[in-house]
């Protein structure tokens, strides 16, 4: 068995894997996937294995004659991706919820600012039918600007053809220059309100938001992609060690209110929302009033992604899917926030991931804790990794945490986890009862049924 804590050595994934898991691919992977990517098992295969995606094309098989009982499945998500995503878009623009079309409310002098969320998808795509339709509405392209929180991993121009993508400007959130912040107003608490000042100073700002399942990475209400977004480090300091305290409840929802507030004093009435139907893909875009986008997203999400069960398991296998984008320590958080929805106090977690990228100083805090796996404690300024390393001591202190990834051996003494290889993951299974696979799991919305 394994040793668990920081002592756990790491065993790496770039061996093929024979007997009861096989792995095909790498976790960082080229850019298209294998055809039969996105092709679920047949109902007689789901009889004989149980087939594990994760990463960008990695695969572990799990042959049932070899474990004690069948998983139960969660997170495969209902509603099938957009096929014209550009048509879709063009929808949500001329007939929005509860307000006028875009087009009537723009005028070809005026300063338009695109506020793209973090880690959206398929974001070039949704820029250029953006700035397609307003352009043919008679917006001035040299007056458009697209606001994106972080240094793209994708040129979300990349899409425009030219002389379009020329006049367009593409701006980077820096929350730690002062320069490029403009004050707003005091909030309900006196807190200052400073936004990006291309923001302060459009006339008319376009969000567009990814609904992700309400949690420690679910954003501040439906305005959570402008604020804390796009404010200063200090507000997004304090937002994360609210929302690691209290990921739920009246202090969260005092957090979602400062968010709704500050979009009103930006004086923000229409937003675009998108509803993932996975990792890179989406299943539906509303756009309108904010209070009716936010309704009719929940709702799609919740027939894409949520699920009840009338259990507990007392193990759960959980996948991270999505190429390096996808691989964080947030959705490590996600993932383990849901997982911890459904596993039974004392049980075991697996995450499944192709995250490469070292812990922060939160977790790395975390593994060297005394007492063991301690909660870390949050001052003014927690580094960015405060609300994954909550999520995990939570983990820990409820389960034993397996993980299977490829990991350099040396940093496996960074992580408070038992860190396994694919081959071990089969007798992990068969010391369990009842186990369950969260496919998807930061995308995954299940609960217990309390009906029953």
């Amino acid at each position: 068995m394994p040793q668990s804590g920081a002592r756990g050595k790491a065993r790496l994934l770039d061996a093929p894997q024979t007997g009861a898991i096989i792995n095909h691919g790498a976790a960082n992977a080229p850019r298209s996937r294998p055809a039969h990517w996105n092709q679920q098992p047949s109902n007689e295969l789901h009889r004989q294995m149980t087939l594990l995606r994760y990463g960008f094309d990695a695969e572990l098989l799990l042959e049932d004659a070899s474990l004690a009982a069948e998983a139960a499945q969660f997170g495969l998500s209902r509603q099938q991706p957009l096929t014209d995503l550009a048509q879709s878009l063009e929808n949500a623009l001329r007939a929005p919820l509860d307000y006028p079309p875009l087009a009537q409310c723009t005028t070809p002098g005026d300063r338009i600012v695109l506020a793209l969320d973090r880690h959206l998808a398929q974001s070039a795509e949704l820029v250029a039918a953006t700035v397609t339709h307003l352009a043919e509405a008679g917006v001035a392209p040299d007056g458009i600007a697209v606001l994106v929180a972080e240094p793209p991993h994708d040129d979300p121009l990349r899409l425009l053809g030219e002389p379009l993508r020329q006049a367009i400007r593409l701006l980077v959130h820096d929350a730690a220059d002062r320069q490029s912040l403009a004050y707003l107003a005091a909030d309900h608490s006196g807190e200052p309100v400073l936004i990006h000042r291309a923001l302060h100073e459009a006339d008319l700002i376009v969000p567009i938001g990814c609904l992700r399942r309400k949690g420690i990475g679910g954003g501040f209400g439906i305005h959570g992609p402008i604020y804390p977004t796009f404010s200063d480090a200090q507000t997004q300091s304090r937002f994360r060690v609210q929302a690691a305290k209290h990921p739920d409840g009246p202090q969260r929802e005092k957090l979602d209110a400062s968010a709704d507030e500050a979009a009103w004093l930006l004086g923000i009435q229409t937003i675009i929302q998108t509803v993932p139907a996975g990792p890179d893909a989406l299943c539906d875009i509303v756009g309108g009033s904010p209070q009716a986008v936010a309704r009719r997203a929940a709702e799609r999400y919740h027939q894409a992604w949520g699920q009840t069960t009338a259990q507990r398991f007392d193990l759960v296998i959980g996948t991270i899917c999505g190429g390096p984008i996808h691989q964080t320590w947030e959705n490590v958080g996600r993932s383990l926030e849901a997982a911890l929805a459904i596993v039974e106090p004392g049980g075991a977690l697996v995450l499944c991931s192709a995250l490469a990228e070292s812990p922060g100083p939160a977790v790395q805090a975390l593994a060297r804790s005394a007492p063991r796996h301690a909660a870390p404690r949050l001052g003014r300024d927690p580094p960015p990794d405060a609300a994954t390393a909550m999520e995990l001591s939570r983990a820990l202190d409820q389960a034993e945490v397996y993980w299977i990834g490829p990991f350099d051996p040396e940093l496996g003494r960074q992580l408070p986890l038992s860190i396994i290889a694919p081959d071990e993951l089969p007798g992990v299974i068969r010391r369990h009862r009842r186990w369950a696979v969260l496919h998807n799991a930061p995308l995954a919305d299940v609960s217990l049924d309390s009906s029953r």
